[in-house]
């Protein structure tokens, strides 16, 4: 009988350590066209038109909205995202915190290795400018076998 490893980091925390800083009243822009929900730890850009935060899409923007500042802490759901801005929403913004990279999300099949083209830096680099770092989670239960 083969036995299968997976690491399973649902019951590990989201930031590791350091000193997180959250903003907990904040605005997710509308977006009519959204198709699925936005997932709790994904990566967020402030749009600096209106100061509303949207998921990170595209790192060939000229807007403002290339730049990921933020992780959103809570899951939001499709259809009040499709029906209008959504408040009272917390945003990681960083001041020196460890997250775990194996639950960041980032939509569009981005990666923190994804070359933001106005700045010509990583996501993982303009993520540490605003005080988040990543730090993988390490299954120890992997090393008794």
């Amino acid at each position: 009988m083969a036995v299968q490893n997976r690491v399973d980091s649902s019951t590990y925390k989201f930031v590791k350590s350091g000193n997180a800083a959250a903003k907990t009243n904040e605005t997710i822009k509308q977006d009519a066209g959204r198709a699925a929900d936005l997932l709790a730890n994904t990566v967020v850009s402030l749009d600096p038109v209106n100061n509303k935060w949207v998921p990170f899409t595209n790192e060939a923007a000229v807007d403002g909205t290339e730049k990921p500042t933020g992780i959103v802490l809570d899951t939001v759901p499709q259809a009040s995202i499709v029906a209008g801005d959504v408040t009272g929403i917390s945003i990681l913004v960083g001041s020196a915190c460890y997250v775990d990279q194996n639950m960041l999300v980032i939509e569009n099949s981005k990666t923190l290795a994804t070359v933001i083209g106005t700045l010509n830096i990583t996501v993982e680099q303009c993520l540490r400018w605003a005080g988040i770092f990543m730090e993988p989670t390490i299954d120890i239960s992997a090393f008794e076998n």
